[in-house]
C-alpha cells in the first residue's frame, strides 16, 4: 500500500533550518527531500524564522512548551489532516502519546541512538508501555537494532533497520586534489574524543612537517567544562593544527573535499557516525574507533582503532601518513563502500520501501 500523507514529526529542541541544522535535522530533511513521497510528505518542526524551503513543513510555536502540549498539538494537526502514516523522529514520549491517541494510522518511531533501558523498575515499566504503543521501531543501524532487541526482548513492536545517506554526489572529490590535511568534524562533547584526537595528533605530526589538521568544532551548552578543556588543548598547539567553530555545512563539505585523512575517533558506542559517510564520501581515508555502529560503516574500508585513549591511534594516523599506497587505496574503497550503500537515494528507496511494507499489513521486512 502506498501513502497518500505522511507527517514527519522532528524533535524538539531542534533547528530544521539549513541554518543551525543538527544532524538529526540533516537526516530527516534528506529522507524526504530524495524521497518517492516528497510531495505526499509534510515535516511538523519547532518554529525558525528560515526552514528548509525544499520540502513541505509545517511550523509550531509551542516548542518552549513541555512536550505533552507539544504532543498535543501535534495531534491536532494529525487529526486534521488525517494522514495515512506518521513518522516520529527520537522522541519517544512524543511518538508514545501520539501512539496511544487512535489517530487512524500507524505510528512510527525513527530512533537515531541506542535506547538503554531506566535502572529504575517503574521506569522501565513506563518505557515498555511507549514501545508497545508504536506500530513499529525503525533503527539507524543493525548496530542499534540489535541492541534494542536484546535490551527489550519484552517489546514485540516489529524493528527495523534505515541507515542515514547523505547525496554521496555533492561530497565527491578527486583524489588528485586532496591536501596533506587531516580533518576532524565533530560536536564539543567528550564523547567524540576531541582530546584523544589532539593528543594523538601531538604524538605524530612534528615528525610530518608538511602535513596539518583542522578541527572543526560545534559548539553545545552540554559541557561547558569539556570546551574549555578543549581549548587548552588546541591554543598549546602549535601552527600545524587550526581548529574553527560553528562552520556552515557548506564549509564542512569543503574542507572533507580537501582533507587527505579523517578521523572519527568516537569515545562512546555512535549509534552510526554520519561524519565517517560524509568523508568516505569524500574520497577522505578514515580512522575509526570500534564503537557502535561505526564498524557497521566502514566495513574494512578504514583503520579501527579499540580505544583512541591508547597509543593505537597515533599508530594509525602515522601509519596513513607514511603509506600513500594505503591511503589511496583506503580513500577509494571507502568512496565505493559510501555510493553503494549510503547514497540517500538508496536509502530512501529503501525507507519508502519499509512505509509500504508496514501500512500493507506486513512486518517482517528487514
Amino acid at each position: 500500500m502506498k501513502p497518500e500523507s505522511i507527517l514527519v514529526v522532528a524533535p524538539r529542541g531542534m533547528r530544521f533550518s539549513p541554518h543551525g541544522a543538527t544532524s538529526i535535522d540533516l537526516c530527516i530533511h534528506d529522507f524526504v527531500r530524495f524521497s518517492r513521497y516528497r510531495e505526499q510528505s509534510t515535516v511538523i518542526a519547532g518554529w525558525v524564522e528560515e526552514p528548509f524551503q525544499d520540502v513541505n513543513t509545517k511550523l509550531i510555536m509551542r516548542e518552549a512548551a513541555g512536550f505533552r502540549e507539544r504532543a498535543r498539538e501535534i495531534r491536532k494537526i494529525i487529526r486534521a489532516e488525517k494522514p495515512d502514516l506518521v513518522v516520529v523522529h527520537q522522541h519517544l514520549p512524543t511518538a508514545a502519546i501520539l501512539g496511544r491517541s487512535r489517530l487512524g494510522c500507524p505510528v512510527l518511531f525513527h530512533i537515531h541512538n541506542f535506547q538503554k533501558p531506566p535502572r529504575h523498575l517503574l521506569s522501565r515499566w513506563e518505557r515498555l508501555r511507549r514501545y508497545r504503543s508504536l506500530d513499529a521501531v525503525i533503527c539507524v543501524s543493525e548496530a542499534v537494532r540489535e541492541a534494542f532487541n536484546n535490551q527489550w526482548p519484552m517489546v514485540d513492536t516489529p524493528t527495523y533497520t534505515a541507515h542515514n545517506g547523505i547525496d554521496c554526489a555533492g561530497w565527491s572529490a578527486d583524489l588528485s586534489d586532496k591536501e596533506k590535511l587531516i580533518l576532524f568534524s565533530g560536536r564539543f562533547v567528550r564523547e567524540k574524543g576531541v582530546v584523544e584526537a589532539v593528543d594523538a595528533l601531538r604524538k605524530v605530526l612534528p615528525d610530518h612537517p608538511d602535513w596539518r589538521a583542522v578541527f572543526l568544532l560545534s559548539s553545545t551548552d552540554e559541557q561547558p567544562d569539556y570546551v574549555q578543556e578543549v581549548r587548552e588543548h588546541l591554543r598549546n598547539f602549535g601552527p600545524q593544527l587550526l581548529a574553527l567553530e560553528n562552520v556552515p555545512h557548506e564549509e564542512v563539505r569543503d574542507w572533507n573535499r580537501r582533507a587527505a585523512i579523517a578521523l572519527v575517533p568516537s569515545v562512546f558506542a555512535e549509534p552510526f557516525g554520519r561524519v565517517a559517510i560524509e568523508s568516505m564520501a569524500a574520497r577522505c581515508a578514515l580512522v575509526v574507533t570500534r564503537r557502535g555502529g561505526l564498524p557497521e560503516v566502514v566495513g574494512d574500508t578504514a583503520l579501527l582503532v579499540d580505544d583512541p585513549a591508547t597509543p593505537d591511534l597515533a599508530i594509525a594516523i602515522d601509519r596513513l601518513l607514511k603509506d600513500e599506497t594505503l591511503r589511496v587505496s583506503l580513500a577509494e574503497q571507502g568512496y565505493r563502500r559510501c555510493n553503494e550503500r549510503f547514497d540517500i537515494r538508496a536509502v530512501t528507496g529503501h525507507l519508502d520501501d519499509l512505509y509500504d511494507r508496514i501500512l500493507g499489513g506486513s512486518p517482517k521486512l528487514r
